[in-house]
């Protein structure tokens, strides 16, 4: 049985709702889903759920197939093309469902219809969203008003860890916060000063003093930090916080910009703890004055800051970075500016036809801040990629086609594929050579449980073996369909291994503490140019994992 779905006999026919016609395929191509939603706790419909199907190998924008439950709460799409499908299920109230959806991040299975089938008879039960709710209050035990709080979600991205905010909510004038429409998973909740109004709260502090924020249970140090484990539809109570005074300094400062008939159309800075503890994407914000080019953040604490732009300037997105000491005294002279960027000339080889949709993509190394410079390819294999700043980057392609892949990357003799380019004030001393492969290769297989039966929507990762382990664009990852089937194509050459889990966070798998207890549980697997690999997986259960607890 696929999780949160039942496939019932006999629901069909003239018991469900007006089809909805997805499109004019050919009538032997034509396929079909249908089935009901219901709430879980009492299995009575649900009305006007909105499904939602979308082709899973076109990428977020591919075009999608949607309808509404009727009063039965019942559901039909037809005229559908074979192929492999997303299916997601969404209602004001609960939780968004996906077909064969596992694990705490909603990772779904695929849809596999081949030509002219159907997938009738499914049932999805929804579950009303989860709550966090507390009460934020100050050292004399009075509410904080329009206190802010978050529920912040951890995600492994290019291999570093980082905190995304996944919810929030403001307090009452009780200090009371109610943070709603969650799903099951692990939260990190913090409370903080609402640094975005100057609204007067109850307890308001003195000048010179300010709150540093809290993350549950009580620690300033993210990594003392502990995640609450929600479960699905679960009310937790009494998530309280107290905010305690702390000698606080305004950070003030100005934006300029070195690039001459520009005008500065928007620019926010954030202020970042230097010491993240390996997490990302958090701190105090400020949107910058672009009149005047100042910003002003108030109740900073001691402590070192990364201060983090990032600014709009003729329609392209820049960014800079500074890191300042805050101690007992307000400072006043943080000035940022914006350099005019170096242009990049490159030629990427291996490909002819698809060259001139090939775009190249610089993503920075440093803590992945920072914009990711882009060029697009010509039809004759040259590219200019401009304003890119100092700095070192990774190289990567996009749009490059399903069997296209990364081959090879230099300057001159260099081969700067792992180490990545090094920009200066005038950019690189050479041209960017680009090397692309046109025919990579296929791994797929099937995933199974200890008995070995198939395991539908567990999340299965491609990951290189040796010294390309830390290349982590050459991951790859996806979920199985409802046989426990899956497929990568457009596979780099190379050694691999392939593992796979019903239960994982978002990226954990690009944490080397995280895979070294399950190592030796990977499928080894050799890929070839233009080769075809199969493989059977046993899935990981969470036990067999030490989960990494940032």
């Amino acid at each position: 049985m696929i999780a949160g779905i039942i496939f019932l006999p006999g629901v069909v026919g003239a018991q469900n709702p007006t089809p909805a016609r997805a499109s004019a395929a050919p009538e032997k191509d034509v396929c079909s889903v249908s089935g009901q939603v219901v709430r879980a706790a009492s299995n009575a419909p649900l009305r006007k759920a909105y499904i939602h199907v979308r082709n899973a190998d076109e990428g977020p924008h591919a075009k999608g197939y949607g309808t509404r439950t009727d009063d039965s709460g019942r559901f039909s799409i037809t005229g559908i093309p074979s192929g492999r499908y997303s299916l997601r299920v969404e209602r004001v109230g609960y939780v968004d469902q996906f077909y064969g959806e596992s694990g705490s991040q909603g990772h779904e299975a695929i849809l596999a219809l081949a030509p002219g089938e159907n997938a009738h008879d499914l049932l999805f039960r929804m579950v009303p969203w989860s709550v966090i709710s507390g009460r934020i209050t100050n050292e004399n035990g009075e509410p904080v008003i329009r206190a802010s709080v978050v529920a912040m979600r951890s995600r492994v991205e290019d291999g570093e860890r980082q905190l995304d905010v996944h919810e929030s909510a403001l307090t009452n004038d009780l200090g009371e916060y109610r943070i709603w429409s969650l799903g099951k998973g692990r939260y990190y909740i913090r409370a903080d000063r609402d640094h975005s109004t100057s609204f007067p709260s109850r307890g308001a502090l003195s000048r010179g003093t300010g709150y540093a924020p809290v993350f549950y249970p009580g620690t300033s140090d993210v990594a003392q930090a502990v995640a609450l484990d929600v479960r699905a539809g679960q009310e937790v109570p009494s998530v309280d916080f107290i905010l305690v005074p702390a000698r606080a300094s305004r950070v003030s400062g100005h934006v300029t910009s070195a690039i001459p008939g520009y005008k500065m159309t928007w620019a926010n800075v954030m202020l970042a703890p230097a010491s993240r503890s390996g997490f990302q994407g958090f701190g105090q914000e400020a949107v910058v004055d672009t009149a005047k080019g100042s910003f002003q953040i108030d109740g900073v604490v001691a402590g070192s800051y990364d201060v983090l732009l990032w600014a709009t300037l003729g329609g392209t997105h820049r960014s800079a970075r500074q890191r300042i000491e805050v101690r007992e005294s307000d400072l006043s002279d943080v000035d940022l500016a914006i350099e005019k960027g170096a242009e990049i000339l490159g030629r990427i080889s291996g490909v002819q036809k698809e060259a001139a949709r090939v775009e190249i993509v610089l993503k920075p190394a440093e803590g992945g801040f920072g914009e990711r410079p882009r060029g697009d390819v010509k039809a004759d294999g040259t590219f200019v990629i401009g304003e890119v700043s100092e700095g070192k980057y990774g190289v990567d392609v996009a749009h490059a086609g399903p069997d296209v892949y990364l081959k090879s990357v230099r300057i001159g003799a260099q081969d700067v594929l792992l180490s990545g380019i090094n920009v200066g004030p005038t950019g690189i001393k050479g041209t960017l050579e680009v090397e692309l492969g046109t025919a990579g290769g296929v791994v797929e297989g099937a995933v199974t449980d200890p008995d070995g039966l198939p395991v539908a929507g567990a999340t299965t990762v491609l990951i290189p073996d040796g010294k390309l382990r830390t290349r982590y664009s050459f991951y790859r990852d996806t979920t199985t369909d409802q046989h426990g089937k899956f497929i990568f194509r457009g596979v780099r050459p190379g050694e691999y291994k392939v593992f796979s889990w019903q239960e994982v966070e978002s990226g954990d798998w690009e944490e080397a503490e995280f895979i070294k207890p399950v190592e030796e549980k990977g499928v080894k697997v050799t890929v070839e140019e233009n080769g075809r690999r199969a493989v059977e997986v046993k899935v990981i259960s969470g036990d067999a994992t030490a989960k990494t607890n940032p």
